[in-house]
C-alpha cells in the first residue's frame, strides 16, 4: 500500500526571510502587536538578519521598554551578539536607553561581554559620555550582585534560619568542630539544584561579572575600592570538602580557574545527589560555596591590582528579604561598615576579611 505524500506547503526560504526582517521592523518601529503576530506563526523571537541583529537588538537600540519586556518574558536571548559581536546591553548603553539597560540587565544580561572593538557595554556608555547609563548599569548590577540570595526554601517556622545560622557561627567559635546545640524550630531548610545553580551564579559569578565590568573606570580613580559583600557562612572552617579547603586556603596557588573549579565540582556533586558523600555542608551548602569562591576572588584580583583596596565583609546578620526579616542590626546599621571600607584611607588593608569592623579569618 503506498503511502501518500504530504500537500503541506514548507515556507520557502524567501518567505523566512521575509518574516525576520518584518519582525525585526516591527521590534525597531514600537509596533507591538505585529511582534507578537508574528511571533504568533511560529518565527523565533531570536531570529537574524544578515547582519546578525535580532529584534531585542533593535526594540533596545530604540528604547522600546514594552518590546523590550515582551521578548524578554518570552525567552529571547539578552546575550544574543549581531555580526560585531554586540549584543543588546551593546546598543542599549550606545544610546542611553537608561530603562532598557536596567531591564536587560535584571534579565541576566552580561556586562562584561566584549565586542568587536574590544569594548564592552560601559565602554560604550563612557565613549558617548553617557554618565546617567553608567549609573543604571551600577543600580541594575547592584542589585543583581551585592544583595545576593540564599539558594534556599523554607518551610514551617522560619527561625529555622536564624537558628541554623547561629549554630554555625557556634561552630566557627569551636573551630569548624560541630555545635552541640541544635536548632528547635520545626521549619525546613530545602535546597533544589535550580536554586543552588542560581545562588552560585548571583554570588560569585555576579560579583565577579560587575568587578570586571567597573575595573576600568576604577582605574581612572585616585582612590580605587572595591568591597563584595560577604557573609562569615564562607569561612573555609565551615566547608567540610578537604579538597575544596585546600584549594581555596592556599594563598599562593589560589587562581580564578581554580576557585571556578571547585564551584563547579560542588554544582557536580549537587546534580549527582552526592554532596553528602562529598564532605559538602549539610544546609546553605550553595550560599557557604558561594561566598567561600567570592572571598577568595577578593583574596587574588587585591593581589591583581595592588594599588587598589579590594576587600570583602560579612556586614552582620540584618533584618532584610534575605533572612526574613530575622537578625539583630537593621539593614542601614549593617550598611555601616561596607561603607566604611568603601572609604577607606590609601595605604588601608587590601585583600582582608572584615567582619562588620574588625578583620577576620577566612
Amino acid at each position: 500500500m503506498g503511502v501518500e505524500e504530504s500537500t503541506v506547503e514548507q515556507p520557502s526560504q524567501d518567505t523566512t526571510s521575509d518574516s525576520i526582517e518584518a519582525l525585526l521592523e516591527a521590534a525597531r518601529y514600537d509596533d507591538i502587536d505585529d511582534v507578537k503576530s508574528i511571533a504568533s506563526t511560529g518565527v523565533s523571537l531570536d531570529s537574524e538578519d544578515s547582519q546578525g541583529r535580532t529584534a531585542l537588538h533593535m526594540a533596545s537600540a530604540n528604547g522600546h521598554v514594552h518590546i523590550v519586556d515582551y521578548l524578554i518574558n518570552n525567552g529571547a536571548n539578552v546575550n544574543a551578539c549581531n555580526m560585531e559581536k554586540n549584543t543588546p546591553l551593546h546598543w542599549a548603553c550606545l544610546n542611553g536607553q537608561i530603562e532598557v539597560v536596567k531591564r536587560l540587565i535584571l534579565a541576566g544580561a552580561n556586562i562584561s561581554l566584549l565586542n568587536s572593538h574590544e569594548r564592552t557595554p560601559m565602554d560604550e556608555a563612557i565613549s558617548r559620555g553617557k554618565m546617567d547609563v553608567i549609573d543604571a548599569i551600577n543600580e541594575a548590577a547592584a542589585q543583581v550582585n551585592n544583595a545576593g540570595i540564599s539558594g534556599i526554601g523554607l518551610d514551617g517556622d522560619v527561625l529555622i534560619l536564624q537558628q541554623t545560622i547561629e549554630r554555625d557561627g557556634g561552630s566557627l567559635l569551636l573551630g569548624g568542630k560541630p555545635e552541640p546545640v541544635q536548632p528547635k524550630a520545626s521549619g525546613t531548610i530545602f535546597e533544589t539544584l535550580e536554586d543552588a545553580e542560581q545562588c552560585v551564579e548571583t554570588n560569585y559569578y555576579g560579583a565577579k561579572r560587575v568587578t570586571e565590568a567597573l575595573i576600568p573606570l576604577l582605574k581612572l580613580s585616585d582612590a580605587p575600592r572595591v568591597v563584595n559583600v560577604s557573609s562569615t557562612l564562607g569561612n573555609l572552617r565551615l566547608l567540610c570538602n578537604e579538597w575544596a579547603k585546600g584549594v581555596l586556603s592556599n594563598q599562593e596557588s589560589l587562581t580564578e580557574e581554580k576557585v571556578d573549579e571547585v564551584v563547579q565540582e560542588f554544582l557536580k556533586n549537587f546534580k549527582e545527589g552526592s554532596l553528602q558523600a562529598n564532605d559538602w555542608p549539610s544546609q546553605l551548602a550553595a550560599y557557604k560555596v558561594s561566598k567561600a569562591a567570592l572571598n577568595a576572588y577578593t583574596r587574588i584580583i587585591s593581589r591583581k591590582y595592588p594599588s587598589f583596596c579590594i576587600n570583602s565583609v560579612c556586614p552582620g546578620f540584618a533584618r532584610t528579604d534575605i533572612t526574613c526579616n530575622l537578625g539583630p542590626l537593621s539593614a542601614s546599621e549593617a550598611a555601616e561598615s561596607p561603607l566604611k571600607l568603601a572609604l577607606l584611607p590609601d595605604g588601608g588593608p587590601s585583600g582582608c576579611f572584615f567582619y562588620r569592623n574588625q578583620i577576620s579569618s577566612f
